[in-house]
């Protein structure tokens, strides 16, 4: 895992506090064992969304807002 020419590493998360918050505290675990992380990716997130419905809506606005 620390060969960054073989490997990437991809960490998830969820667009709500509770989530990013691991994310981070992963990343910088990663940090400290010299294996950096190359991605972090919000995944059903609402923000970029096309929508008009109004409770996805408020979703989005959530997530614009910083959770």
């Amino acid at each position: 895992m620390r060969n960054n020419k073989e490997t990437e590493v991809v960490i998830p998360t969820l667009p709500e506090a509770t989530p990013v918050f691991e994310a981070a505290r992963l990343q910088e675990d990663l940090k400290r064992a010299d294996i950096p992380p190359k991605w972090r990716v919000i995944n059903q997130s609402f923000y970029a969304a096309d929508t008009e419905d109004p409770i996805l809506l408020g979703t989005a606005a959530y997530e614009k807002n910083g959770f």
